[in-house]
């Protein structure tokens, strides 16, 4: 088979079609640090030292065909977002991986907020409340320089070759209301308050879309990040993910891929009984990428004909195991999940912060070993 270019060869294994070998494309983000050799808090908060160590990151470990989300991430784009994180520097070690801050943020009044004003007034009200330090007019502004920080880095890889699938990150309603919420009040609204709680996600739900598919249109991505955390198996029963999650997750599936995008489902924890549902959704127009949790092989029997799979070398594995470790278990994944296409080879969710390089190396080398299609 002719050799393939790095897009290619992604956009053959999102079509369910084989390419020339299977892809390989890690979820490389703040592992960039450590091995660029500066600090995460360098890593977070200075771009230019960022981009040196992604540059580095990639150069040093052979490379590899696509980058799942923009790169470097950046810590003032998470304070962009309603919630509290604890960063390298300030609360934590200069070396440190930041951490989310679990508090109920929004209370249950806000569920009214959402409905009679909207999701945008409601975002802005309860950023001013968890991050009163920003002025309304900074803002904009703030935001347009991470932007343009993000588009100028895709366009760096794109001219190298190496596409960004994701252009642009949203969620599930539920998902940021579980965040904005909390996990154990959400759980309670679900309960005490489920008219509300799918009032709020019926308003939302419109919003998440267009913000999706507004930012990866002309980014030069792929697509759209669409991150499901907490809407799954692991949390909730089946009939409640029909009822909180399912409506929504296919309307704004459908809105992204109608706009000509693909949609990366980032679903993190045991999405293994949720998988059948997923194929309501669009063929041959999602990736969807697993931590090492769901069973890939359960998925691949039940969607290889329908989505693309992408993952799912396990945190643990490539922090605590060996080369031949994670050289054995890529194999098995590619024979198994790959086996006709339709498979990205990547870590189970982010590549943690202190992944063995020789580990990184092994799981990046193991297309070349095992992955060649005829």
């Amino acid at each position: 088979m002719p050799e393939m270019t790095h897009r290619e060869r992604i956009e053959a294994a999102i079509a369910l079609r084989k390419p020339d070998r299977v892809p390989v494309a890690p979820l490389i983000l703040q592992f960039a640090s450590r091995f660029g050799g500066i600090t995460c808090q360098d890593y977070l908060f200075d771009g230019e030292k960022g981009e040196v160590a992604v540059e580095k990151t990639f150069d040093g470990l052979g490379g590899w065909d696509a980058w799942p989300l923009f790169v470097p991430i950046q810590g003032r784009s998470l304070t962009m977002r309603p919630i509290k994180y604890r960063f390298p520097g300030q609360e934590l070690g200069v070396d440190s991986s930041y951490q989310v801050v679990e508090e109920p943020y929004m209370q249950p009044e806000d569920y009214d907020v959402i409905a009679n004003e909207g999701y945008g007034a409601f975002f802005k009200s309860l950023h001013r409340r968890v991050y009163p330090e920003y002025r309304s007019e900074e803002l904009g502004a703030v935001r347009t320089q991470l932007r343009e920080f993000q588009l100028r880095n895709m366009k760096k890889w794109e001219d190298r070759g190496i596409p960004t699938i994701s252009g642009a990150m949203i969620q599930t309603p539920l998902d940021d209301l579980i965040q904005y919420r909390s996990m154990k009040e959400l759980a309670t609204d679900l309960f005490r308050r489920p008219d509300k709680v799918l009032k709020a996600i019926e308003v939302m739900t419109p919003v998440l879309a267009e913000t999706g598919k507004r930012g990866a249109q002309g980014s030069g991505a792929m697509g759209v990040w669409l991150g499901g955390l907490r809407s799954n198996s692991s949390f909730l029963s089946l009939k409640q993910f029909e009822k909180f999650v399912l409506p929504s997750l296919v309307t704004i599936v459908n809105t992204i891929v109608d706009s000509g995008q693909i949609v990366y489902l980032h679903f993190d924890q045991d999405w293994t009984p949720n998988l059948p549902y997923l194929k309501e959704l669009p063929k041959g127009k999602c990736i969807l990428a697993t931590d090492g949790t769901t069973d890939l092989v359960k998925a691949k029997e039940i969607l290889g004909d329908h989505m693309c799979l992408m993952g799912d070398v396990p945190a643990t594995l490539l922090t605590l195991g060996t080369p031949e470790e994670v050289d054995e278990y890529c194999r098995q994944r590619i024979e198994i999940v790959g086996a006709g296409g339709g498979y990205i080879l990547s870590s189970g969710c982010e590549l943690p912060i202190d992944s063995k390089p020789e580990n990184v190396r092994a799981m990046l080398e193991s297309v070349e070993k095992y992955g060649r299609y005829s």
